[in-house]
Formats: structure tokens, sequence, C-alpha cells
């Protein structure tokens, strides 16, 4: 049985986690405008730049910005 304490924890922790990931917003990171989302980031390096292989490098080691690695541990 969940305390209601732990679930709004649980709660505000996962939707941190869903904020992260799917972010519509964008920031300026010195290389131009990108999206904080890690997921939306990706998708939208690999549709834009022609080298994908550095696209995918820039998408799962970005800095200051939540990376699409930490989903796939």
């Amino acid at each position: 049985m969940f305390y209601p304490e732990c679930m709004a924890v649980l709660v505000n922790s996962v939707e941190s986690i869903i904020w992260k990931a799917f972010s519509p917003s964008t920031s300026n990171s010195g290389r131009g405008a990108g999206f904080e989302g890690a997921v939306i980031a990706l998708f939208h390096l690999l549709i834009t730049r022609s080298d994908k292989v550095r696209a995918l490098r820039e998408a799962f080691y970005r800095q200051n910005l939540l990376e699409i690695r930490i989903f796939l541990n």
C-alpha cells in the first residue's frame, strides 16, 4: 500500500523524467537552437543533419542537457 506522500514523490519524479525526455522547449547551446527533450532532440538531429553518425554522437553526448544514453541504461 502506498502512502500519499510516497505517491506524490513518485509522480513528481516520473513527471520530471518524462518532461526531460519529451520537452519541446528550445535552448541555445552555442551550436544553434536545439530541443531540451532528449528524445525530441534525437529525432530532430537525425532529420536535420546530413551526417547521421555525427547527429547520433551529438544526441548521445549533449552538454548541459539530458542525453539520450541515460534512457538506454
